[in-house]
């Protein structure tokens, strides 16, 4: 049987015929216990400096660089340079092992997944084509097979800031993939450079959006309110946002989804316990106060008229408008049939 890329890892390092140097390269990358240990750690454990550590480690690493090990994992390198090209040459590190479980040309044998991620890192390391692109203020820790491949993304990754910020709200994958679909890059490339991208972030709906925005963050109900609503496009009851809430993130009381509703200026009562937002138009107050405001801003209208304007900033039942245009208080007809105001 094929040893697993673990075991063919664990068994070059244990081939190093210094103990501590051995010991140090298979901390370093936790290839012992499955857990990598720090500079600092390692150092105290041997009561030496981290800079002593890094040095040790940097001998063990050069001590593997033979021809014969490079040979032996030939095959590991070739799989991890095709996913690589396959993600446009970039992939956030964090991401590579999760990665490797579900391709199928990485036949990855479970028995040793604790230890699959430092295996991997180990060969990613040695390996000469690949290069560790460190964490900075655009990008999360990523490999890379191309240095240059980091410039296309970060020319990718501007552009498409610049269309989050004029779009001006969140955007599912499908549309962005659609956006950009004129780049000469693939569609796995593109979602790799965003992933490892620190401005852009999804949200629990799948939503893509700048990494500050209220709808990406969702840390308190009224902004995951806001993003249910959003994406419903209808105005839901708020028993509805309140479900939608505990499913999707974590339980929460209705009455404090209520309650939420009723505070924000975002959102507007359109209905019995039927909210809407107020970017689609919905206006709230009273029916009264609704036909008020529609004949001051418009001067008389017909009864066909009022409703119409009514219905379309108001959930609202034909007999609720009828009713209150009946109170002659507020309301009455011109010689031309059509309503005023009383006063």
């Amino acid at each position: 049987m094929a040893l697993s890329i673990y075991q063919k890892v664990a068994e070059i390092v244990k081939g190093i015929p210094n103990d501590r140097v051995r010991d140090v390269v298979g901390e370093r990358f936790g290839l012992w216990d499955g857990e990598a240990k720090t500079l600092q750690a390692i150092g105290d454990k041997y009561k030496i400096t981290r800079e002593r550590v890094r040095q040790i480690e940097e001998v063990g690493l050069k001590a593997l660089n033979q021809p014969y090990i490079a040979k032996s994992l030939d095959p590991i390198y070739k799989k991890l340079e095709l996913y690589l090209l396959n993600n446009g040459s970039l992939r956030r590190e964090d991401r590579i092992a999760s990665d490797a479980k579900n391709e199928k040309h990485f036949a990855v044998d479970l028995s040793d997944e604790k230890f699959l991620e430092p295996a991997l890192q180990f060969c990613l390391t040695l390996g000469k084509p690949f290069n560790r692109i460190g964490e900075d203020d655009s990008f999360y820790t990523a490999w890379t097979l191309d240095k240059k491949a980091v410039i296309g993304a970060q020319k990718f990754i501007d552009e498409l800031v610049k269309y989050l910020k004029n779009h001006g709200q969140v955007i599912s994958q499908e549309n962005i993939l659609k956006a950009f679909s004129k780049w000469s890059i693939s569609e796995k490339a593109m979602l790799s450079y965003i992933d490892a991208a620190k401005h852009i972030e999804q949200n629990n709906f799948g939503q893509w959006g700048l990494a500050h925005w209220p709808e990406i963050k969702l840390r308190v109900v009224k902004d995951k309110a806001y993003v249910i609503l959003k994406k419903a496009g209808k105005p839901l009851h708020f028993s509805e946002v309140a479900k939608s809430i505990s499913d999707g993130f974590a339980l929460v009381n209705t009455q404090t989804v209520h309650n939420e509703l009723i505070k924000d200026a975002r959102f507007v009562l359109v209905g019995r316990g039927l909210y809407g937002l107020e970017d689609w138009g919905f206006e709230g107050g009273t029916v009264r106060d609704l036909l008020v405001k529609v004949i001051k801003e418009n001067g008389p209208l017909t009864k066909e008229q009022l409703i119409d304007k009514v219905t379309k900033v108001k959930m609202v039942k034909l007999n609720t408008i009828l009713v209150n245009l009946q109170n002659n208080k507020y309301f009455k007809k011109s010689a031309e049939g059509r309503y005023i105001l009383a006063k």
